[in-house]
């Protein structure tokens, strides 16, 4: 069957292995999974000896005499079938009786004899009400419709069927496979416990070929099930290896005390494809890449570079000057970082700071000109909320606006490009980077961080995004049920503070990595929606084009 050598290569997850499965059986039922014999004695003949034979066991009193199912229409017919083949009703081929109830207590646990219901073994006894090798079908509840084979002696509770069919003429494996393949669950009772019934799974309609077909379709499913199988479980060892691989070098990229953190991360750029196999491993990688920018890992140090403190130094003056010019107010100066403070050792060059020390905190206006709902327009000047906010950037398809002259009126919230905006409530640390707006106001649930000079917007961006930025949010939060931040809170941020030199090298570093990262997460999404598409019929046309 050239169709498995295919999906050999396409199939690559425990889901796609079993919709492998499907169509197997679905090619079983349409006769198509192995070739016929003319010389096999057809169906019709089969089933002129299943009529003689309930007719034989009618008289002899060991069953009733079944009723008449309605005959076959052509219309419900869904497929020709090939020569030799019939279409019956399922009626035509089994009789099912419910097993006997017996509770955990009831069990004589000390026996061997296996005890079924609906999910298959529950239990074992000393006894049996069943004493030759025949089929159960799950009866009432969340299992009705699943079958079993049973072994020469069991014990068939009342939560399963027993099912009486001609062994003459009706291979077990073949049935069992058939039934698995024939959805009996919907024919079902619409009830909060599902419960099916002979009545309701009797007119089933299913094709029924010649015995000696029955036998050559078991050999072959059996065959390509264990193909099937073996596929499986090299899916699963694969994805076993990959994950104890991504967490090992994910974690020792993210262990600051790591001392081949670099190594790691050139080994984890390299392996991208291989080792992120899922969004979410992409998304680890991501954050693990944001560990190294914060701890000053990402990329290499030049002893050239003029150090974070002369940038401090330039900061201070700008400050001082913009206070002169009555543009800020003068900040309070906030407790510096003390040494059991700091989160971990940055390397030469570096300053631990809090982040009011590198930018400055504007909140929004509250004041008695906060443009309310019913002061917002359909076009204007943009009014900023956390829902504006979207992947780093912000959403203008998202943007609500006010008037030019309500934005002249507000003291306060008037955004400049490069400016980063912050949620302080509800999606708590929520960044965007103003980029590409002439003018814009924002909402009282944001503030906005104006880096001072010297430290770069993506930078400070990719800070309070990391691992790093996150944990300052829970140690500053409130705690009420309600998250909430003040400026003042974030202020007080523990930032490390790069030369100007590097904080370039790294936002160049990241940037370039991000955008492979992106670019990895689209082709993972591609590949799940092909495969959450990956239905039989594809299966089909690849099968079509085999036998074209």
């Amino acid at each position: 069957m050239n169709v498995l050598q295919h999906f050999q290569d396409i199939v690559k997850t425990e889901d796609d292995v079993k919709k492998l499965k499907d169509f197997i059986l679905q090619k079983a039922m349409r006769g198509e999974l192995v070739e016929q014999d003319p010389n096999d004695e057809p169906a019709s003949v089969l089933l002129e000896k299943i009529e003689e034979e309930k007719e034989r066991l009618v008289k002899e009193k060991k069953i009733r005499k079944p009723k008449k199912l309605p005959e076959i229409t052509d219309y419900e017919k869904p497929y020709e079938l090939p020569e030799g083949w019939e279409w019956v009703r399922l009626g035509q081929l089994i009789s099912v009786s419910s097993g006997t109830n017996l509770t955990k207590k009831e069990m004589d646990h000390g026996g061997n004899i296996p005890v079924y219901g609906g999910n298959g073994i529950n239990g074992y006894h000393s006894n049996y009400n069943c004493n030759y090798s025949t089929l159960a079908i799950g009866r009432v509840g969340y299992y009705c419709g699943s079958v079993h084979i049973l072994p020469q002696k069991s014990w068939v509770t009342d939560n399963a069927f027993i099912v009486s069919f001609s062994k003459d003429n009706i291979d077990i494996h073949w049935l069992y496979n058939i039934l698995k393949t024939v959805n009996l669950k919907i024919n079902a009772s619409a009830t909060a416990q599902p419960v099916i019934s002979g009545r309701k799974i009797y007119p089933i309609l299913i094709p029924f070929p010649p015995i000696e077909e029955q036998k050559r379709i078991v050999i072959q499913i059996d065959k390509l099930f264990s193909i099937c199988d073996q596929l499986e479980e090299q899916i699963q060892k694969k994805n076993t290896s990959n994950s104890s691989l991504n967490k090992g070098v994910f974690n020792r990229i993210q262990d600051a005390n790591n001392p081949s953190q670099y190594e790691d991360l050139n080994f984890a750029v390299e392996h991208m494809d291989s080792l992120c196999e899922t969004e979410d491993d992409v998304q680890l990688l991501k954050q693990s890449l944001l560990n190294l920018t914060v701890q000053g890992k990402l990329v290499k140090q030049d002893p050239n570079d003029e150090p974070a403190s002369v940038l401090l130094k330039q900061i201070e003056e700008e400050k001082e000057q913009l206070v002169k010019e009555k543009k800020i107010r003068k900040p309070k100066k906030l407790p510096d970082i003390k040494e059991d403070e700091k989160p971990y050792e940055l390397p030469e060059g570096w300053e631990w700071v809090r982040l009011n020390a590198v930018a400055h905190f504007i909140n929004g206006d509250r004041g008695k000109n906060y443009p309310s709902k019913d002061k917002l327009v359909s076009s204007g000047i943009p009014f900023i909320n956390a829902g504006s906010l979207y992947k780093g950037s912000i959403d203008k398809s998202r943007l609500s606006f006010i008037t030019e002259e309500r934005f002249e009126l507000l003291g306060s919230g008037k955004v400049n490009n490069g400016d980063l905006l912050y949620c302080l409530r509800g999606t708590l640390g929520k960044t965007s980077i103003v980029n590409d707006l002439e003018k814009g106001a924002i909402a009282s649930s944001l503030v906005i961080i104006r880096p001072y000079v010297g430290l770069y917007s993506s930078y400070l961006y990719y800070y309070l995004i990391s691992n790093l930025g996150k944990n300052m949010i829970s140690f500053h939060d409130n705690g009420s049920a309600q998250p909430n931040l003040s400026a003042n809170d974030v202020k007080k941020y523990k930032f490390p503070l790069p030369p100007v030199s590097e904080q370039k090298r790294i936002v160049n570093q990241i940037d370039k990595l991000f955008s492979i990262c992106d670019q990895l997460i689209e082709q993972i999404q591609s590949r799940n929606a092909i495969h959450a598409n990956f239905d039989i019929a594809a299966f089909h046309e690849v099968s079509a084009k085999d036998n074209a």
